[in-house]
């Protein structure tokens, strides 16, 4: 699992370099290392991550066709 949100980690450096992928997979790549399988952790990381996407993108706004 780690090693699976390292691997996340990297792809989004290398890929498009976009901020918010970025931290997203950040964040969840602590989660697993510090939690060490302890759910209550990872939920809590969980929702710090869907509390901070919305921040991230509140001034994106997709086109209209």
């Amino acid at each position: 699992m780690c090693t699976l949100q390292l691997t996340q980690t990297v792809a989004s450096l290398v890929s498009e370099g976009e901020l918010a992928q970025f931290l997203i997979c950040t964040l969840l790549t602590i989660a697993c290392l510090v939690s060490v399988g302890e759910l209550a952790s990872f939920l809590m990381c969980t929702l710090l991550v869907t509390q901070v996407w919305p921040v991230l993108f509140q001034d994106v706004s997709l086109p209209r066709y």
